[in-house]
Protein backbone atom coordinates (compact mmCIF):
# COMPACT_ATOMS: atom_id res chain seq x y z
CA UNK A 1 0.00 0.00 0.00
CA UNK A 2 2.82 2.38 0.91
CA UNK A 3 4.65 1.71 -2.39
CA UNK A 4 1.50 2.18 -4.49
CA UNK A 5 0.65 5.48 -2.79
CA UNK A 6 4.23 6.68 -3.17
CA UNK A 7 4.30 5.92 -6.89
CA UNK A 8 0.94 7.61 -7.50
CA UNK A 9 2.02 10.81 -5.79
CA UNK A 10 5.33 10.87 -7.66
CA UNK A 11 3.63 10.44 -11.03
CA UNK A 12 1.01 13.16 -10.43
CA UNK A 13 3.23 15.95 -9.12
CA UNK A 14 3.86 18.90 -11.46
CA UNK A 15 5.27 22.41 -11.06
CA UNK A 16 4.23 25.41 -13.17
CA UNK A 17 7.09 27.78 -14.04
CA UNK A 18 6.97 31.22 -15.61
CA UNK A 19 9.73 31.44 -18.18
CA UNK A 20 10.80 34.66 -19.86
CA UNK A 21 11.44 34.24 -23.56
CA UNK A 22 13.01 37.04 -25.60
CA UNK A 23 11.80 37.12 -29.18
CA UNK A 24 14.37 37.49 -31.95
CA UNK A 25 14.81 41.23 -32.64
CA UNK A 26 14.99 42.46 -36.23
CA UNK A 27 18.31 44.16 -37.02
CA UNK A 28 19.31 46.05 -40.17
CA UNK A 29 22.83 47.06 -41.25
CA UNK A 30 23.94 49.20 -44.18
CA UNK A 31 26.85 51.08 -45.69
CA UNK A 32 25.43 54.08 -47.48
CA UNK A 33 27.33 55.79 -50.31
CA UNK A 34 24.71 58.34 -51.34
CA UNK A 35 21.67 60.00 -49.84
CA UNK A 36 18.35 58.11 -50.07
CA UNK A 37 19.94 54.82 -51.08
CA UNK A 38 19.21 52.56 -48.06
CA UNK A 39 16.21 52.23 -45.72
CA UNK A 40 14.79 49.96 -43.09
CA UNK A 41 11.29 48.58 -43.52
CA UNK A 42 8.68 50.82 -41.93
CA UNK A 43 7.22 50.03 -38.50
CA UNK A 44 3.59 50.81 -37.68
CA UNK A 45 3.11 53.27 -34.82
CA UNK A 46 -0.37 52.68 -33.38
CA UNK A 47 -2.16 55.14 -31.14
CA UNK A 48 -0.93 54.75 -27.55
CA UNK A 49 2.10 52.72 -28.63
CA UNK A 50 5.81 53.34 -28.06
CA UNK A 51 8.54 51.97 -30.34
CA UNK A 52 12.14 51.67 -29.19
CA UNK A 53 15.26 51.13 -31.26
CA UNK A 54 18.99 50.98 -30.70
CA UNK A 55 21.63 51.72 -33.28
CA UNK A 56 25.12 52.87 -34.15
CA UNK A 57 26.82 54.74 -36.94
CA UNK A 58 30.27 55.71 -38.11
CA UNK A 59 31.41 57.97 -40.90
CA UNK A 60 34.06 57.08 -43.46
CA UNK A 61 34.90 59.74 -46.04
CA UNK A 62 36.10 57.07 -48.49
CA UNK A 63 32.49 55.80 -48.67
CA UNK A 64 31.06 59.28 -49.23
CA UNK A 65 30.06 59.64 -52.88
CA UNK A 66 28.09 62.83 -52.38
CA UNK A 67 28.93 66.08 -54.13
CA UNK A 68 30.43 67.42 -50.89
CA UNK A 69 32.26 64.60 -49.12
CA UNK A 70 33.50 65.18 -45.60
CA UNK A 71 32.28 64.97 -42.00
CA UNK A 72 29.21 67.15 -41.39
CA UNK A 73 26.67 67.45 -38.56
CA UNK A 74 24.06 65.55 -40.56
CA UNK A 75 26.25 62.49 -41.20
CA UNK A 76 24.16 60.29 -38.94
CA UNK A 77 20.88 58.31 -38.84
CA UNK A 78 17.61 60.01 -39.86
CA UNK A 79 14.02 59.18 -38.90
CA UNK A 80 11.15 59.38 -41.41
CA UNK A 81 7.39 59.37 -40.68
CA UNK A 82 5.07 58.24 -43.49
CA UNK A 83 1.53 56.95 -43.95
CA UNK A 84 1.94 53.46 -45.52
CA UNK A 85 3.93 50.26 -45.06
CA UNK A 86 7.25 50.14 -46.93
CA UNK A 87 9.47 47.08 -47.41
CA UNK A 88 13.03 48.37 -46.92
CA UNK A 89 14.20 47.29 -50.38
CA UNK A 90 12.12 49.47 -52.71
CA UNK A 91 12.59 53.25 -52.84
CA UNK A 92 9.90 54.82 -50.61
CA UNK A 93 7.82 56.90 -53.01
CA UNK A 94 4.29 57.28 -54.36
CA UNK A 95 5.47 55.54 -57.53
CA UNK A 96 6.24 52.36 -55.61
CA UNK A 97 3.67 52.44 -52.77
CA UNK A 98 0.11 53.51 -53.43
CA UNK A 99 -0.85 56.67 -51.56
CA UNK A 100 2.64 57.09 -50.10
CA UNK A 101 3.26 60.43 -48.39
CA UNK A 102 5.86 61.62 -45.93
CA UNK A 103 4.87 63.47 -42.78
CA UNK A 104 8.43 64.50 -41.97
CA UNK A 105 12.12 63.66 -42.06
CA UNK A 106 14.16 64.25 -38.89
CA UNK A 107 17.93 64.45 -38.70
CA UNK A 108 19.79 64.16 -35.40
CA UNK A 109 21.25 67.67 -35.57
CA UNK A 110 18.06 69.61 -34.69
CA UNK A 111 16.81 69.90 -38.26
CA UNK A 112 14.13 68.38 -40.47
CA UNK A 113 11.39 68.99 -43.03
CA UNK A 114 7.91 67.83 -44.04
CA UNK A 115 4.25 68.72 -43.47
CA UNK A 116 4.31 67.62 -39.80
CA UNK A 117 7.72 68.98 -38.93
CA UNK A 118 7.55 71.95 -36.54
CA UNK A 119 10.89 73.43 -35.54
CA UNK A 120 9.25 75.39 -32.68
CA UNK A 121 8.81 72.04 -30.83
CA UNK A 122 12.47 70.98 -31.22
CA UNK A 123 14.57 70.47 -28.12
CA UNK A 124 18.23 69.42 -27.72
CA UNK A 125 21.31 69.96 -25.57
CA UNK A 126 24.12 69.51 -28.09
CA UNK A 127 27.58 70.92 -27.67
CA UNK A 128 28.11 72.06 -31.24
CA UNK A 129 31.85 72.41 -30.72
CA UNK A 130 32.20 68.63 -30.27
CA UNK A 131 29.06 67.47 -32.10
CA UNK A 132 30.72 66.46 -35.40
CA UNK A 133 33.36 64.40 -33.63
CA UNK A 134 30.60 62.70 -31.61
CA UNK A 135 28.48 61.83 -34.66
CA UNK A 136 31.54 60.39 -36.45
CA UNK A 137 31.37 57.27 -34.26
CA UNK A 138 28.45 56.85 -31.85
CA UNK A 139 25.57 54.79 -30.50
CA UNK A 140 21.86 55.69 -30.41
CA UNK A 141 18.60 54.97 -28.65
CA UNK A 142 15.37 56.06 -30.35
CA UNK A 143 12.11 56.25 -28.38
CA UNK A 144 9.07 57.12 -30.52
CA UNK A 145 5.60 57.35 -28.97
CA UNK A 146 2.17 58.33 -30.20
CA UNK A 147 -0.85 59.86 -28.48
CA UNK A 148 -3.67 60.49 -30.92
CA UNK A 149 -2.01 62.16 -33.90
CA UNK A 150 0.87 63.62 -31.86
CA UNK A 151 4.21 61.85 -32.32
CA UNK A 152 7.08 62.44 -29.89
CA UNK A 153 10.60 61.24 -30.64
CA UNK A 154 13.54 61.34 -28.22
CA UNK A 155 17.02 60.44 -29.53
CA UNK A 156 19.94 59.85 -27.16
CA UNK A 157 23.44 59.73 -28.63
CA UNK A 158 26.77 58.82 -27.04
CA UNK A 159 30.00 59.28 -28.98
CA UNK A 160 33.25 57.42 -28.57
CA UNK A 161 34.84 60.83 -28.02
CA UNK A 162 33.02 61.06 -24.68
CA UNK A 163 30.35 63.56 -25.78
CA UNK A 164 26.65 62.79 -25.41
CA UNK A 165 23.28 64.49 -25.60
CA UNK A 166 19.69 64.21 -26.76
CA UNK A 167 17.37 65.48 -29.49
CA UNK A 168 13.59 65.74 -29.17
CA UNK A 169 10.95 66.28 -31.85
CA UNK A 170 7.18 66.69 -31.44
CA UNK A 171 4.99 66.47 -34.55
CA UNK A 172 1.24 66.54 -35.18
CA UNK A 173 0.19 64.36 -38.09
CA UNK A 174 -3.14 64.70 -39.90
CA UNK A 175 -3.49 61.07 -41.01
CA UNK A 176 -4.48 58.26 -38.63
CA UNK A 177 -2.05 55.83 -40.29
CA UNK A 178 1.54 56.44 -39.12
CA UNK A 179 4.68 54.42 -39.91
CA UNK A 180 8.36 54.94 -39.02
CA UNK A 181 11.50 54.00 -40.95
CA UNK A 182 15.20 54.97 -40.87
CA UNK A 183 17.82 56.05 -43.38
CA UNK A 184 21.23 57.81 -43.26
CA UNK A 185 23.52 60.04 -45.30
CA UNK A 186 26.39 59.39 -47.69
CA UNK A 187 29.52 57.84 -46.19
CA UNK A 188 27.72 56.41 -43.13
CA UNK A 189 27.86 52.77 -42.03
CA UNK A 190 24.96 52.19 -39.69
CA UNK A 191 22.62 49.68 -38.09
CA UNK A 192 19.23 49.71 -36.38
CA UNK A 193 17.73 47.07 -34.06
CA UNK A 194 14.17 47.10 -32.85
CA UNK A 195 13.84 46.57 -29.11
CA UNK A 196 11.52 43.62 -28.45
CA UNK A 197 9.81 43.10 -25.11
CA UNK A 198 10.43 39.84 -23.29
CA UNK A 199 7.39 37.56 -23.31
CA UNK A 200 6.46 35.22 -20.48
CA UNK A 201 5.27 31.67 -21.03
CA UNK A 202 4.18 28.99 -18.59
CA UNK A 203 5.70 25.53 -18.56
CA UNK A 204 4.77 22.52 -16.45
CA UNK A 205 7.69 20.56 -15.03
CA UNK A 206 7.28 17.17 -13.35
CA UNK A 207 8.87 17.02 -9.91
CA UNK A 208 8.84 13.29 -9.26
CA UNK A 209 11.93 13.01 -7.06
CA UNK A 210 11.07 15.91 -4.79
CA UNK A 211 7.43 14.84 -4.38
CA UNK A 212 8.48 11.23 -3.71
CA UNK A 213 10.83 12.32 -0.95
CA UNK A 214 8.18 14.47 0.69
CA UNK A 215 5.56 11.71 0.47
CA UNK A 216 7.97 9.10 1.82
CA UNK A 217 8.88 11.32 4.74
CA UNK A 218 5.20 11.96 5.48
CA UNK A 219 4.39 8.25 5.27
CA UNK A 220 7.29 7.33 7.58
CA UNK A 221 6.26 9.92 10.14
CA UNK A 222 2.64 8.74 9.95
CA UNK A 223 3.69 5.08 10.33
CA UNK A 224 5.90 5.91 13.31
CA UNK A 225 3.03 7.79 14.90
CA UNK A 226 0.65 4.87 14.27
CA UNK A 227 3.16 2.40 15.79
CA UNK A 228 3.57 4.57 18.88
CA UNK A 229 -0.20 4.90 19.26
CA UNK A 230 -0.67 1.14 18.87
CA UNK A 231 2.05 0.45 21.47
CA UNK A 232 0.46 2.89 23.89
CA UNK A 233 -2.97 1.28 23.35
CA UNK A 234 -1.55 -2.25 23.95
CA UNK A 235 0.21 -1.19 27.17
CA UNK A 236 -2.90 0.54 28.43
CA UNK A 237 -5.00 -2.55 27.63
CA UNK A 238 -2.52 -4.83 29.45
CA UNK A 239 -2.51 -2.56 32.48
CA UNK A 240 -6.31 -2.44 32.49
CA UNK A 241 -6.58 -6.26 32.23
CA UNK A 242 -4.04 -6.73 35.04
CA UNK A 243 -5.88 -4.27 37.23
CA UNK A 244 -9.20 -5.98 36.54
CA UNK A 245 -7.67 -9.42 37.31
CA UNK A 246 -6.20 -8.17 40.59
CA UNK A 247 -9.50 -6.60 41.55
CA UNK A 248 -11.40 -9.78 40.76
CA UNK A 249 -8.93 -11.89 42.77
CA UNK A 250 -9.14 -9.52 45.73
CA UNK A 251 -12.92 -9.48 45.51
CA UNK A 252 -13.02 -13.33 45.41
CA UNK A 253 -10.67 -13.66 48.41
CA UNK A 254 -12.68 -11.15 50.39
CA UNK A 255 -15.89 -12.92 49.51
CA UNK A 256 -14.45 -16.28 50.56
CA UNK A 257 -13.16 -14.79 53.82
CA UNK A 258 -16.53 -13.25 54.53
CA UNK A 259 -18.33 -16.53 53.81
CA UNK A 260 -15.96 -18.51 56.07
CA UNK A 261 -16.42 -16.06 58.85
CA UNK A 262 -20.14 -16.22 58.52
CA UNK A 263 -20.10 -20.06 58.66
CA UNK A 264 -17.92 -20.16 61.82
CA UNK A 265 -20.16 -17.62 63.47
CA UNK A 266 -23.19 -19.66 62.59
CA UNK A 267 -21.60 -22.85 63.98
CA UNK A 268 -20.60 -21.06 67.14
CA UNK A 269 -24.07 -19.60 67.56
CA UNK A 270 -25.63 -23.09 67.09
CA UNK A 271 -23.37 -24.73 69.74
CA UNK A 272 -24.00 -22.23 72.55
CA UNK A 273 -27.54 -23.50 73.65
CA UNK A 274 -26.52 -27.27 73.74
CA UNK A 275 -24.39 -27.10 76.98
CA UNK A 276 -27.09 -25.72 79.33
CA UNK A 277 -29.54 -28.28 78.08
CA UNK A 278 -27.11 -31.10 78.81
CA UNK A 279 -26.34 -29.70 82.26
CA UNK A 280 -30.03 -29.21 82.96
CA UNK A 281 -30.88 -32.73 81.93
CA UNK A 282 -28.00 -34.10 84.03
CA UNK A 283 -29.23 -32.21 87.09
CA UNK A 284 -32.78 -33.39 86.50
CA UNK A 285 -31.74 -36.99 86.23
CA UNK A 286 -29.62 -36.68 89.36
CA UNK A 287 -32.51 -35.22 91.34
CA UNK A 288 -34.86 -37.90 90.12
CA UNK A 289 -32.42 -40.61 91.18
CA UNK A 290 -32.08 -39.00 94.62
CA UNK A 291 -35.82 -38.91 95.20
CA UNK A 292 -36.29 -42.49 94.07
CA UNK A 293 -33.60 -43.73 96.41
CA UNK A 294 -35.10 -41.88 99.38
CA UNK A 295 -38.51 -43.33 98.86
CA UNK A 296 -37.16 -46.82 98.89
Amino acid sequence: MFIKKLAACAAAATLTLAIGVAAMADSYSYTQYTWWSAWTPSFELADGETLEFTGSSSYNVSNDQSSEPGLKNWKGINTVLCNVQTDGTTVPSADNFTGYAEYGAYRVDNFGWGSCYDSSNNESNWNWDTYADMIADCTYTFTISRSGNVVTEVINITGTNGSSGYQKYVSTCTDSSIYVFFTADAGVTWNITEAVEETTTEAETTTEEETTTEEATTEEVTTAADDTTAADDTTAADETTEAETTTEEEATTEAETTTSGSTDAANTAGSIPALPIILFMGAALGALAFVSKKNN
